[in-house]
């Protein structure tokens, strides 16, 4: 229990570690405090401590000669590293997102954001306002996007599709994904305006402008039609029922006969109990609580969403090391 009780220090720790680029300064190998110091324009003696405790995490690791190296574990913080990061550690253990934890109680008393309640706003509207965040907050998404699993993105799921909409497809990496592991599928990036513009940058530069286009406007009004298949990552758990209802009824009417929906999101267990994937599914419910008032979903929740708006759902792939893949069958209107 004192470990769990300890864990928000872990945190803490993290959270500094990648606002002060540790991992960068160590990328070509070992440095001593000292060298390290004046890297990070820190005080040597207590970032020497730091660095102690990021050696007792497992982070770091101290040679015979007080010099620091990445670990493996580590290395997951250099921020030009594949699947880096550090943009999530920077995001997820620090400003808004962990102040709003701090009101956890009041939302579990009451039932309202916490978020909301502690900024006056909700998220969205928070980093519309503050430019800076919102972009960490798009660096840390698109980050665990690029994490999908390899399986899910070869997966026979998608066999068949010409042309694909990624709704809130953020900086594209997921569609950049599918479109190089499908070469005969096209693809549209469907985003708010203030976000697009970056997947737009990334699709150029992954060579593939001739067969994908970038799209702004809102999932909340519509969806570009025409296209026989519609991939929505990580997005309905941000939203109720209500609202991911909404977004899923424009895919309904958007999508053409005989096409499909494809759902990228975790599922909750129908029981809980002490594992690691639990637990994972347990604190990201919480955190779509606080944050958004949002859910994690389990799958006959999810079945019963995707009813809600005109869909059967068909196959359920479980990826062990990560989110479902869930598909949406059009019902016949």
């Amino acid at each position: 229990m004192l470990r769990l009780i300890a864990g928000f220090r872990a945190s803490r720790v993290i959270h500094v570690a990648a606002r002060l680029r540790l991992a960068d300064a160590l990328r070509d190998g070992p440095r001593d405090v000292q060298a390290l110091a004046e890297i990070t324009a820190t005080h040597a003696p207590s970032l020497e401590r730091l660095l102690h405790a990021l050696a007792s995490l497992g982070v770091l690791a101290e040679d015979r000669d007080g010099r620091f190296a990445l670990t493996d574990l580590g290395a997951t913080l250099d921020g030009d590293a594949q699947g880096s990061l550090r943009a999530w550690a920077e995001f997820a253990l620090g400003g808004e997102h962990y102040a709003a934890w701090g009101e956890l109680e009041h939302g579990v008393r009451h039932g309202e954001v916490a978020f909301d309640r502690l900024y006056g706003t909700d998220v969205w509207e928070y980093r519309r306002r503050h430019a800076q965040r919102g972009a960490l907050f798009n660096q840390a998404m698109a980050a665990l996007v690029r994490r999908v699993d390899p399986a899910l993105i070869a997966s026979e799921a998608w066999a068949g599709v010409r042309s694909i909409v990624d709704v809130g497809g953020g900086d594209g990496s997921l569609l950049v994904a599918l479109l190089r592991e499908h070469p005969t599928m096209h693809g549209v990036l469907f985003d708010l305006a203030d976000v697009v513009d970056d997947g737009r940058a990334r699709i150029d530069d992954a060579g593939l402008a001739a067969r994908c286009t970038a799209v702004a406007g809102d999932a909340f009004e519509s969806l570009p039609g025409g296209a026989d298949g519609y991939v929505l990552c990580q997005v309905l758990h941000d939203w109720s029922d209500e609202r991911a209802g909404v977004i899923l009824r424009n895919c309904r009417r958007a999508i053409t006969p005989g096409g499909r929906l494809f759902v990228i999101e975790r599922l909750l267990p129908e029981r809980f109990d002490a594992s690691p994937a639990a637990r994972s599914a347990a604190m990201a419910d919480l955190t779509m609580m606080v944050m958004t008032g949002g859910r994690e979903r389990t799958a006959e929740g999810f079945r019963v969403l995707l009813a809600s708006a005109g869909f059967r759902m068909g196959r359920v792939e479980r990826i062990a090391s990560g989110p479902a893949l869930i598909e949406g069958l059009p019902e016949a209107s």
